[in-house]
């Protein structure tokens, strides 16, 4: 029995062969409008106008306005998605043919394509896929506070209850990257129906990318500045840093803050080695997001999706600039903290 395909029923199914190029550029829209973080608005509406530049039709007049409404509502759907954060949620709430299960688990570490891989996995079954983006940008401090309560109880030994991971998953059916990649042996248990996945890439790639984002001294710290807590709090993520700090802890150690590049390499292999140990072989897809759809698709049995392109996100460059834009921010503060304390100081002095 294949536990994917109630989720691949509810998509849509187009059957109009006449209608196949429109809908091939419907969908590519949708991948785009879909990228809601790292697509600006002026970024979305250059690449959708570049999309629809690309695709020409023998009757464009007369299927013009089938074409425009079909992409305003998935414009419209997506401006409501940011608004209220439950475009997803709305669409999997509706279905009571699936259980509350998660079916896929994803071992992979940061930094391995776990972003493309979500947004990959939302594109094929149009179902959340629950990622580090949507514990930051999603639901912030109340589910940053759901994570460091499991974290503390494992830490105690504490049995954590199905109801504790339902708690946090919800309508999700898939979970990647942190937190849940280092709770993958727990979650195994408590679904033991969901495949694993596990995301690889180049070891000395994975280091680069790492040290320039998410294992920088920016992020892999235990020495939170006062200026950056506050960042913390106005963005509503006043606890980030200690769930930070019980991830790395959990899946490099308690040093992972002082680790060279080759201890952290050396770390990152025995990693995916011992999901590989783990992780009986039917359940686990070693996955390379570079190869694109087929081995995905073939591990989840389900068609490979036609002329649509496999989703590369969250590029190094792209998190890199949104650090450093924190970053500058924290050094503007601590300047003009000093330049404040300094000017009190001056005025105490000369009145």
């Amino acid at each position: 029995m294949n536990l994917f395909q109630p989720l691949m029923n509810e998509k849509e199914v187009q059957t109009n062969d006449e209608e196949i190029n429109e809908n091939q550029l419907v969908n590519l829209i949708k991948l785009v409008c879909s990228n809601q973080r790292w697509l600006n608005k002026r970024k979305k509406v250059n690449t959708i106008s570049s999309l629809l530049k690309k695709y020409s039709y023998t009757s464009m007049f007369s299927r013009l306005s089938s074409l425009l409404i079909k992409t305003l509502k998935i414009l419209a759907l997506q401006s409501f998605a940011l608004l209220t954060s439950s475009a997803s949620s709305s669409t999997s709430s509706s279905s009571s043919s699936i259980s509350n299960e998660l079916l896929i688990i994803g071992a992979g570490q940061m930094r391995t394509g776990t972003t493309s891989l979500k947004f990959a996995l939302q594109l094929l079954f149009n179902q959340p896929c629950y990622h580090m983006y949507d514990v930051i940008y999603k639901y912030q401090e109340s589910h940053i506070k759901k994570w460091i309560k499991i974290f503390n109880m494992h830490q105690k030994c504490v049995n954590i209850e199905k109801a504790n991971w339902n708690d946090i998953f919800n309508e999700c059916k898939f979970a990647v990257d942190y937190p849940t990649c280092v709770f993958y042996k727990d979650l195994m248990n408590i679904y033991p129906n969901a495949k694993v996945i596990l995301t690889i890439r180049d070891t000395d790639s994975w280091i680069s990318s790492c040290r320039a984002t998410t294992a920088s001294d920016m992020v892999m710290t235990k020495h939170i500045t006062f200026t950056e807590n506050i960042i913390y709090r106005l963005r509503g993520l006043r606890s980030l840093p200690i769930l930070h700090d019980r991830m790395y802890t959990k899946a490099f150690g308690s040093n992972y803050d002082q680790m060279t590049d080759d201890e952290l390499k050396n770390a990152f292999i025995k990693w995916n080695q011992e999901v590989i140990n783990y992780v009986p072989k039917d359940r686990l897809l070693i996955f390379d997001p570079n190869d694109g759809w087929k081995p995905l698709c073939e591990f989840l049995n389900i068609p490979i999706p036609e002329n649509v392109p496999f989703p590369h996100l969250n590029k190094r460059i792209d998190l890199r600039n949104r650090l450093l834009k924190y970053r500058f921010l924290a050094q503007f503060l601590n300047f003009s903290f000093i330049i404040s304390f300094l000017w009190f100081i001056h005025y105490m002095i000369t009145s």
